[in-house]
């Protein structure tokens, strides 16, 4: 019977979330998303999502972080239409979202928690969709979700969907991670990365040469962020 299988689901992974090793920003298509090129890296910084389903229909979403939206506004929330839409199931669902990952940070927090949504619901559901058919769903909700769907060390392209994974860095390497104040809106960056003029793009060529190499001292050196010259935050100096 449906309603067996129909019981919770805690999703907790210490690899849950990503940073850019370099980002930068190609151009920008007719439909306003933005194509880019960067190298993203899994790190064990997550939120923890638990997904109850019962007989019925209907999405409540529950998290007690403040300024985080408990609706359709949420991409949680979004993500679990979408797998319903997608898969052919029905249920009456309930997401409770704990954040661990900082809001407006620019480390895809809330396309962690439309990822692990997704995956979620289709381990909990049994919708049988593979991992590429997530990942087509997520590119449609974030351009981040198809890679926190896959993980590990990647070059990314076009909107976020052309991934291709790459020597994983050394578990030696230590990062720091840091958020000040201050905290950015999407849109509202790319909007400003639309107003720079010819703007110095980061060298991705050298930040592949050192992660294949696993040159670290290289690595620190060549890392960077389009953004950072768009978008400046008085906590971040470079």
């Amino acid at each position: 019977k449906l309603a067996d299988k129909l019981t919770g689901l805690r999703i907790f992974d210490d690899e849950n979330d990503k940073i850019n090793l370099s980002l930068d920003v190609t151009g920008r298509l007719p439909n306003g998303y933005h194509t880019l090129e960067s190298i993203f890296q899994s790190v064990t910084v997550y939120d923890t999502i638990t997904l109850t389903a019962a007989e019925g229909e209907g999405i409540t979403l529950r998290c007690e972080t403040p300024g985080v939206p408990c609706d359709e506004h949420n991409l949680a929330w979004r993500a679990a239409q979408a797998f319903f839409d997608a898969a052919g199931r029905t249920a009456k669902l309930t997401i409770d979202l704990q954040k661990g990952i900082p809001s407006g940070a620019g480390m895809g927090g809330g396309s962690a928690d439309a990822a692990g949504g997704l995956w979620g619901l289709n381990e909990l559901l049994e919708g049988g969709l593979t991992n590429e058919q997530l990942r087509a769903i997520g590119v449609k909700l974030g351009a981040d979700v198809p890679f926190i769907l896959l993980g590990g060390t990647v070059l990314a392209r076009g909107i976020g969907e052309e991934l291709k994974p790459l020597t994983p860095l050394s578990p030696d390497v230590n990062l720091i991670l840091v958020k000040g104040e201050e905290s950015v809106s999407t849109p509202a960056a790319y909007k400003a990365i639309d107003a720079l003029e010819d703007p110095p793009h980061p060298d991705t060529a050298g930040v592949l040469w050192a992660v294949e190499t696993q040159d670290t001292g290289l690595l620190s050196e060549k890392c960077a962020n389009l953004f950072e010259l768009a978008v400046p935050c008085k906590d971040v100096q470079r």
